[in-house]
């Protein structure tokens, strides 16, 4: 965030905001926080926590053409995609509200959700998803009380 300070202060407002009168930020008030979510998001794009996923095929698959069979293992950069123009435009760029949905419900910008995984997918994703994310939002939204 230090790199940021337009992203910091703009999430702060958010906090101040989302608590009001409030002294002390808790689980319920994370719902109103759609700006810190995105900065987590974003964050996890350009510096995902796991650069890889790895998986071996149970079953033949065609990828992007290539036949592929089953039992071998197939590698996805999950750093390379999140910074794939493709996916994301001005990818290299810094850009929270890109996951901040409109209030007409749509978001800034189309975004393929499989683009991003920080987490995994499926059966074998991160058990602790919800609790990393959680505790993310907590850290960083008392991180920009105390930063005022």
């Amino acid at each position: 965030m230090a790199r940021h300070p337009e992203a910091q202060q703009k999430m702060l407002e958010e906090v101040n905001e989302a608590l009001g009168s409030d002294t002390q930020l808790r689980e319920e008030h994370l719902a109103k926080l759609p700006y810190v979510k995105g900065v987590i998001k974003e964050a996890l794009r350009l510096y995902p926590v796991a650069p890889f996923l790895t998986r071996v095929l149970d079953q033949d698959v065609t990828l992007n053409g290539y036949n592929i069979p089953s039992g071998k293992m197939i590698v996805m950069s999950l750093y390379t995609t999140g910074r794939d123009e493709k996916y994301f435009s001005s990818a290299s760029e810094f850009k929270p509200e890109r996951w901040v949905r409109k209030k007409d419900g749509g978001s800034h910008e189309v975004i393929n959700s499989y683009a991003n995984i920080p987490f995994g997918l499926g059966v074998r994703s991160c058990i602790g998803r919800r609790v990393a994310e959680v505790q993310m939002q907590l850290l960083l939204s008392r991180v920009s009380e105390f930063a005022s």
